[in-house]
């Protein structure tokens, strides 16, 4: 179906913006609009914002330019973990590391520690293997021998492994991709600010 010519400019307009915020932004001819991994559906009575599609925001567009972006900001902001989420996942699957293992979850959250404080980076076996431990009611040599059991067994069901990460190495590969694919939205969030 045609598109309005006024929400067509509207995605002009926002993609101009969030570009000059360093986001990959792209204006589509139907008068959508794609930041990052976000998808905005423009019509004359709504927005619909998705990541995923089960994952669905609807804005009211009787509002102002100015009043339209911090909506898009702040949904995409509280989906930096759900975007984060997903790079973790798919990243441990592809190193072997199964969803059932319960240093998947540790993994998980020494990742999201990492990403909200790169100050961590140093201080796995003093902070961040205790912080994880209390956190899921155990202790934090359990957490590190966990994480080193399933690199160790991921590590011997792969034969394209030229060397065996440590548990701190794996984190911050990970960290590093969420960081890569996400720069402007951690960035704009404040997330890893203490860099």
């Amino acid at each position: 179906k045609p598109c309005d010519p006024n929400l067509t400019e509207l995605s002009l307009m926002l993609a101009d913006s969030f570009k000059k915020d360093g986001f990959y932004a792209v204006a589509e001819g139907d008068g959508s609009l794609r930041i990052l991994n976000f998808t905005f559906e423009f019509s004359n009575d709504a927005i619909i914002a998705r990541r995923t599609e089960n994952l669905k925001c609807i804005i009211n567009s009787n509002l102002e330019f100015s009043d339209i972006r911090p909506l898009i900001m702040q949904f995409m902001f509280e989906n930096v973990k759900v975007a984060a989420d997903s790079v973790i996942a798919d990243m441990l699957k592809s190193f072997g590391i199964k969803g059932n293992l319960k240093s998947y979850d540790y993994l998980t959250e020494a990742v999201h520690m990492t990403l909200s404080d790169p100050r961590l980076k140093g201080s796995f076996t003093k902070t961040i293997y205790p912080l994880i431990g209390e956190h899921f009611g155990t202790s934090a040599n359990a957490v590190e021998r966990s994480i080193r059991y399933a690199i160790d067994t991921a590590y011997r069901d792969r034969e394209d492994w030229f060397d065996r990460p440590s548990p701190s190495e794996l984190i911050w590969l990970i960290t590093n991709e969420i960081k890569r694919k996400y720069s402007a939205l951690l960035e704009s969030s404040g997330i890893g600010e203490n860099e």
